[in-house]
C-alpha cells in the first residue's frame, strides 16, 4: 500500500532532507480508526523514523475518507 497523504508533512522533510517517499509497514483498525503506521528514510544514513496517519474508513469514495498526519512515532539516533 503506498500512502497518499495531501502532502508529504513538512515535518518529515525538516527531520530527512532527502526523504523521497513515504511507505507504510502496517495498518490497523481500533477505537474506530484505522492507523496507519509509516515509515521515511534515506538510504545509508540515520535519517529514518516511523509516523502515524488516521483515517475513518478505507473507501476512497466516502465523504469521511481523509488521512490525517498524527505526527511522529518513533526516529533513529546516532
Amino acid at each position: 500500500m503506498r500512502l497518499r497523504l495531501p502532502r508529504d508533512p513538512a515535518w518529515i522533510h525538516e527531520a530527512s532532507s532527502k526523504t523521497k517517499d513515504l511507505w507504510a509497514p502496517d495498518i490497523s483498525y481500533f477505537a474506530g480508526k484505522y492507523h496507519l503506521y509509516y515509515a521515511y528514510s534515506t538510504f545509508g544514513s540515520n535519517s529514518s523514523g516511523i509516523a502515524l496517519a488516521t483515517n475513518d474508513t478505507l473507501d476512497s469514495q466516502s465523504p469521511r475518507y481523509h488521512w490525517q498526519d498524527d505526527g511522529l512515532v518513533l526516529k533513529s539516533m546516532q
